[in-house]
């Protein structure tokens, strides 16, 4: 029910203190092993992530893909939910199955923003990082076009002609 409800269209944090009030096992995890909090932070209800946090929801829970609350609120683009998850400290080096950490998973996503990219820069990831081919978080904005990402993570890099 937990899960469910931070899966809808409302942020309505009242009715996750209410489920936990009546026994909503804070843990319970969907077939994909997602949880509630991972359900928050991809339809980014801020409120409800709050809520989640507070009752104790683990920040670093993954799922059978190895994603995190971080990297749903990055590819989701939820700034609401990630300023949230920033103050709990999550892993900003975790990385999914194929190798992609939340930087790398804002590069590609078209619903993450320059205030996305500020935020997970904020948590000091390892911009280097690379997955097992060798894509870097900077390689996936270049190849998305995403100028101005590319200019956040790494100032040095050389923009197109047309750009500068």
């Amino acid at each position: 029910a937990l899960i469910a409800a931070c899966s809808g269209t409302d942020d309505t944090p009242a009715l996750v203190k209410l489920l936990l009030k009546h026994k909503a096992p804070l843990d319970a995890r969907d077939r994909l092993g997602r949880s509630a909090l991972h359900a928050a932070a991809l339809h980014g209800h801020a409120a409800m992530a709050e809520a989640l946090l507070g009752a104790g929801a683990d920040v670093d829970a993954r799922d059978a893909n190895g994603v995190t609350p971080l990297m749903e609120a990055a590819r989701a683009g939820a700034n609401r939910v990630l300023q949230r998850l920033v103050f709990r400290k999550p892993d900003v080096a975790a990385v999914d199955q194929a190798g992609r950490n939340a930087l790398m998973l804002a590069c590609l996503s078209r619903n993450a923003n320059e205030e996305t990219v500020r935020t997970l820069l904020a948590l000091a990831p390892d911009v280097a990082a690379a997955t097992p081919d060798g894509r870097r978080a900077v390689d996936f904005a270049v190849a998305a076009g995403r100028w101005p990402l590319v200019r956040l993570i790494d100032p040095s890099y050389e923009l197109p002609a047309a750009l500068t």
